[in-house]
């Protein structure tokens, strides 16, 4: 906190570094908010792709798609790998998980939860700038990504442990 203000990070590789975060920001909470692995995966190698649009300066490379995607599945691995042996190191009270899908749900309701379990103080003074912005998100339609079989097997294969942890169904 710094000049009565939180610092606040929204960035997945952090997931990698609580235990160092810690260590900088003794006093610092996390929220994570995991989701359903096939949409994680499918979205972030759209996200990849379409970055790769603008930041290339000459053809993308024919084998792309296949490094991209074992990139991410060896990043995602070794980080939810961390994470889950860290996780009962980390005070309750510095650490809150919620599931995306239900978030979405509710997220004035479960932002609420997460001050509290985190035991953060300004939940009602943020309130109507949290509500502006959960109504401002009410248009908007999240992309819908085709998964094929193959795609499907090497999620299941190499995410197996992520699904067991948070109850992620196959499909």
């Amino acid at each position: 906190t710094q000049n009565g203000k939180r610092l606040m990070l929204k960035s997945p590789d952090n997931t990698a570094h609580v235990p160092q975060l810690l260590k900088l920001f003794p006093d610092a909470r996390f929220l994570n908010i995991h989701r359903d692995p096939y949409t994680t995966i499918l979205s972030t190698m759209h996200m990849f792709r379409k970055q790769m649009d603008f930041l290339r300066l000459s053809k993308m490379p024919p084998n792309f798609d296949q490094t991209l995607e074992d990139t991410l599945f060896s990043i995602f691995e070794r980080m939810y790998h961390k994470l889950f042996r860290e996780i009962p190191a980390i005070a309750p009270n510095r650490f809150y998980e919620i599931g995306y899908e239900e978030f979405v749900k509710d997220p004035i309701g479960h932002l609420r939860r997460a001050y509290d379990a985190l035991e953060l103080d300004g939940f009602e003074e943020a309130l109507p700038q949290l509500q502006a912005y959960v109504d401002s998100q009410k248009s908007y339609s999240k992309n819908r990504f085709e998964l094929d079989d193959r795609l499907k097997a090497k999620i299941e294969e190499r995410l197996g442990f992520y699904f067991d942890h948070y109850g992620y169904a196959r499909r």
